[in-house]
């Protein structure tokens, strides 16, 4: 690719993102000419923008068709460009990250990598300052396995300590990372 379109600080144009798409099929024919070794790797390079409803590119594969390891890598590959900040938009903090995955991916990552992604990272780990749709504001405390959307919360209150086990029913639940 053009190191001018890698290094390029506002949004692609539609024919500068046609460019950017040709890259999996490039990969793919490099890694393919290095013998029956590579055959594997070059799929998966193929395959690494491919998205689980058929949205993806170059070849618009769905569900199935996508080698697990290549969905794996797509999702490492989109965290990886939401963290980081580029010259046409923000970065996202992991707790935005995780979160706009579990809400949105469903249709982008097939359930079974959403879910390992879910058992390696939690949306609130130990040590993170949350507010509860009560009002009260306090720090997670310990990770539930089960529910890892809602972890215990411990509370502090006029130098009363209380602990909160979010899972424990529906009505409590976090709104809002501090």
């Amino acid at each position: 690719l053009p190191v001018s379109l890698i290094e390029k600080r506002e949004a692609l144009s539609e024919e500068e993102r046609d460019i950017l798409r040709t890259h999996p099929e490039r990969g793919r024919r490099i890694l393919a000419g290095q013998g029956g070794v590579f055959e594997w790797v070059s799929t998966i390079n193929a395959q690494e923008h491919e998205r689980w409803d058929g949205s993806g590119y170059p070849c618009r594969l769905k569900d199935k068709q996508i080698a697990e390891p290549a969905q794996i890598i797509g999702m490492v590959d989109t965290v990886d460009a939401m963290v980081t900040m580029r010259p046409y938009r923000k970065r996202l903090t992991p707790h935005q990250v995780i979160r706009e995955l579990l809400l949105h991916a469903k249709t982008t990552f097939s359930l079974r990598v959403l879910k390992g992604l879910g058992d390696q990272i939690t949306l609130y780990p130990i040590g993170t300052q949350v507010r509860l749709n009560t009002g009260e504001s306090g720090t997670v405390t310990k990770i539930n396995s089960r529910y890892p959307l809602r972890p215990v919360v411990t509370i502090t209150k006029v130098g009363e300590v209380s602990d909160v086990d979010v899972s424990r029913g529906p009505s409590t639940h976090i709104v809002e990372v501090l």
